[in-house]
């Protein structure tokens, strides 16, 4: 198994661990949640409402790349995460995903979601193929030790 996709399997698990439920510290009706009768698998009292509601950030879900020699928005001092399958590299700055923390992209066929979490600095990404489907993730307002915790939109989880 290569490193991208042991860590896309990892992370992915991790993930879904967080986003059983929205149940808990939050004020989602059942009509909101449809997989309320799930239970947390991680500590329920440590998932906070991170004061924003569900894709109260907006995710990133069609990005759109322009060759670094175009882009002058970017200072070359300013962090980015990086993202390369195969020969491919993407760079997604940080002064962006402060104010949308996930992007659902793809290098190729291969369909990613790269999550940041400007309250750690802490990026994340991984492979969105469930049961042969892309997934698209958003941003569910809630926070484990203070990272964000995305949501599955398709299964609402």
């Amino acid at each position: 198994m290569n490193f991208f996709r042991l860590w896309s399997v990892i992370l992915f698990a991790l993930t879904f661990v967080g986003c059983t439920s929205v149940t808990s510290n939050t004020e989602s009706s059942s009509s909101d949640n449809p997989s309320e009768e799930s239970e947390w698998l991680l500590p329920e009292d440590e998932v906070i409402n991170g004061g924003v509601s569900k894709d109260g950030i907006p995710s990133i879900d069609d990005p759109k790349f322009k060759p670094t020699t175009e882009i002058n928005y970017v200072q070359d001092d300013r962090l980015i995460i990086g993202v390369r399958i195969g020969n491919t590299i993407k760079g997604y700055p940080h002064q962006v995903l402060d104010a949308h923390e996930i992007v659902n992209d793809q290098i190729g066929d291969q369909p990613f979601c790269l999550t940041y979490c400007p309250l750690t600095g802490s990026g994340i990404a991984w492979d969105r193929t469930i049961d042969g489907e892309a997934v698209e993730f958003g941003v569910s307002g809630l926070l484990f030790r203070n990272n964000l915790i995305p949501y599955d939109r398709k299964t609402n989880t």
